[in-house]
C-alpha cells in the first residue's frame, strides 16, 4: 500500500479521481479490502474512506503521533 495515497485519504477522507489517478494500484487494493468506496455525485467521481478502516486510521494516526514524539526529543527545544 502506498503510504502517499493513504496519508492523502487520512488527512481529507475523500479524494477526487484525479487525485488518486497515480496510485491506481494501490486505490485498488483499498477497494478489493473495502477499505474505500467509490461514490458518485452530480457526474464526479470520489473515493471515501469506509469505517471499516478506522482501525487502520489509528494505527495512522499512532504511527505519526510516535514519529513526532520522537522528533520532539530529538530537537533541542530553543
Amino acid at each position: 500500500m502506498s503510504y502517499n495515497l493513504f496519508s492523502k485519504l487520512s488527512r481529507f477522507g475523500v479524494l477526487t479521481r484525479t487525485d488518486v489517478k497515480n496510485g491506481a494500484s494501490e486505490l485498488q487494493a483499498l477497494l478489493r479490502r473495502c477499505f474505500v468506496t467509490k461514490v458518485s455525485k452530480k457526474g464526479r467521481v470520489f473515493y471515501a474512506l469506509t469505517d471499516k478502516a478506522l482501525p487502520l486510521l489509528e494505527d495512522y494516526r499512532q504511527l505519526l503521533l510516535s514519529k513526532a514524539s520522537l522528533q520532539y526529543q530529538l530537537t533541542p527545544n530553543n
